[in-house]
């Protein structure tokens, strides 16, 4: 009997999380999901292992907390995991001066730190046997930086460089890196982020997509081996139109666009 792979993923509460989760139980994996919203992880477990048979085992985690990070660490380090998802992580809606030291610094844990961390414990035993894959969930606040989003697109932007730097740091060893960078996507992060409703439509090359369609592309384009994924058209023609666009005119274009759709006083995702 062929022993089934093993794949950790953090923030599967829901969202690409969850699809990922999905998506990676119906091809056969057994699955270790952190969250920090207990019930509601757990009911994703119990419907997965139901539905698919898989084994999946739920971590109770804040990845901002570094004692929890490291206690997570410790109890994967010897395990055979073949599969890691680093997608934890939230946002907020102030201007930098205005949010909190103290909340920035936990982005900055949970988006880089804790994701340096697991993926220094797995590492090792992936590269000992030839084998394994990482993928970053990073965002298209990477390449598009907008009002209120300092931290955040700039955790997201060390997410993509870092990934690549792992990727030509690992070449001939087997194991791959993948950071996938979505643009607008449907989950339930704008809700938290107090986004109204109404903002949450398309309008001309801004496409919402759902977190599926950014999971299945991620996995096509992990098979390709390609190492920067961006998941669909809409979110291609945006970074393209970035890229042509004049510096002072694109600023205020995302200037504009947050001032008509506006974002409230949100909270952690």
């Amino acid at each position: 009997m062929i022993e089934k792979q093993t794949v950790l993923i953090t923030g599967a509460t829901s969202g690409i999380g969850a699809a990922y989760a999905r998506r990676l139980a119906e091809d056969g994996f057994n699955l270790i999901i952190t969250g920090r919203r207990e019930a509601k992880i757990q009911a994703l477990a119990d419907e997965l292992s139901q539905t698919h048979g898989c084994e999946v085992e739920v971590v109770i985690l804040e990845l901002s907390n570094p004692k929890e990070v490291d206690d997570l660490v410790e109890s994967i380090k010897d395990r055979s995991i073949n599969m890691l998802i680093n997608n934890a992580g939230f946002g907020t809606t102030k201007f930098f001066h205005e949010e909190s030291l103290e909340i920035q610094e936990k982005m900055v844990s949970a988006h880089i730190l804790a994701h340096m961390k697991i993926v220094h414990a797995l590492l090792p035993e992936m590269i000992k046997k030839g084998a394994g894959a990482i993928i970053n969930v990073s965002s298209m606040g990477a390449f598009l930086p907008s009002p209120k989003t300092a931290t955040y697109s700039g955790t997201k932007a060390f997410l993509r460089a870092w990934t690549e730097c792992l990727h030509m740091d690992l070449e001939g060893t087997g194991v791959q890196v993948q950071v996938v960078c979505p643009g607008l996507t449907k989950t339930d992060m704008h809700i938290r982020l107090g986004i109204p409703e109404e903002a949450v439509v398309d309008w001309g090359p801004f496409q919402w997509i759902s977190p599926k369609t950014v999971v299945e592309s991620s996995l096509r384009s992990l098979k390709k081996k390609k190492v920067v994924c961006i998941p669909d058209r809409s979110t291609k023609m945006q970074l393209f139109m970035r890229q042509i666009t004049p510096e002072s005119l694109y600023y205020k274009i995302t200037g504009y666009f947050l001032r008509k759709y506006g974002w409230g006083d949100g909270n952690r995702s």
